[in-house]
């Protein structure tokens, strides 16, 4: 299957579908920008820690795991600003108040285990299109699996500098969030393969592990379970074999036909699209070399192969 072009598509680049040019650039080109951002890599720094503590591993050795991931990105240039919160100092006080709060012993939520360990960071591919020329892939990494108060769920860290106080509407945003409803989508299609050792996961809720980190202090807070009926699974999946996958092989095969004016995907809530400069670069330049100009490289996304290719 990988002997010719195969395109990783990810719940992010789902969200990317609004404009032509921004899903190409990400999923056909796989551009990557390189410039290290705080409130990124504190979250997966906080990411690695958990992925070892789950594990069972000592706490001492799992701090250090975030801590290692963190420093290595400091000393490749990761800047942070005085008065950030994301820091070292404060990753090992959300850290140490973590294990306080859900020490693993008495944590509602217990880590499903099969002949291969825990199931932390579980991967996954979906073959949607196989062809002559390329293979179309759905794929994804799930942060954890397993029950919470004896209910079959998977569990995502999200990390936020919303105050706690906020929590109600930061964990709404998920009810329908892409990602969410995928997941849930991709553990249905694993539970069913032969053999599967997920087979108790058809139909798995979704929990928010919220990390409300904020200038003043750092708290922690679960979503509510998130649910899906049957009739908006069948939909989906209907979706994702349709007209969704349609969307795809035509952008693949035949390129770009408009930007993402109709549905203002140029501006974000917090700023431009991150393509903006490349769009809107001068005449004469081309795509490639504003990406250069920029600071992006070509990484292909692969979840299979533990992150870009």
């Amino acid at each position: 299957m990988l002997d010719k072009p195969t395109y990783m598509i990810d719940p992010s680049a789902m969200k990317n579908m609004a404009c032509d040019r921004k899903f190409l650039f990400t999923v056909k080109d796989g551009y990557h920008y390189t410039k290290l951002n705080p409130a990124m890599e504190w979250g997966s720094a906080f990411h690695t820690f958990a992925a070892s503590y789950y594990k069972g591993t000592e706490l001492k050795e799992s701090m250090q795991a975030g801590l290692v991931y963190y420093q290595t990105r400091l000393a490749q240039g990761l800047r942070v600003k005085e008065k950030d919160q994301r820091n070292l100092v404060r990753l090992v006080e959300a850290i140490t108040l973590y294990a306080k709060k859900y020490p693993l012993e008495k944590d509602s939520f217990k880590v499903e285990q099969n002949s291969k360990g825990a199931c932390i960071e579980q991967s996954f591919g979906i073959p949607l299109y196989c062809g002559e020329k390329y293979n179309i892939v759905f794929s994804g990494t799930i942060d954890l699996i397993g029950t919470y108060r004896g209910e079959k769920v998977f569990m995502d860290h999200k990390t936020t500098s919303n105050y706690l106080t906020q929590s109600g509407k930061f964990f709404e945003s998920y009810e329908l969030d892409t990602q969410f409803l995928a997941y849930n989508w991709a553990l249905s299609y694993l539970a069913n393969l032969k053999d599967s050792k997920l087979s108790e996961y058809k139909n798995a809720g979704g929990l928010v592990n919220g990390i409300f980190n904020t200038q003043s202090k750092v708290e922690f807070e679960r979503s509510p379970l998130i649910e899906y009926p049957d009739h908006l699974r069948a939909s989906f999946d209907k979706y994702m074999r349709g007209s969704f996958l349609k969307k795809v092989r035509d952008l693949i095969e035949n390129g770009p036909s408009s930007y993402g004016w109709a549905c203002d995907s140029c501006s974000l809530k917090f700023g431009k699209c991150c393509y903006w400069e490349v769009c809107n670069r001068p005449d004469g330049v081309d795509a490639e070399t504003m990406m250069t100009m920029l600071d992006y490289e070509t990484k292909p996304y692969n979840p299979l192969n533990h992150g870009r290719l």
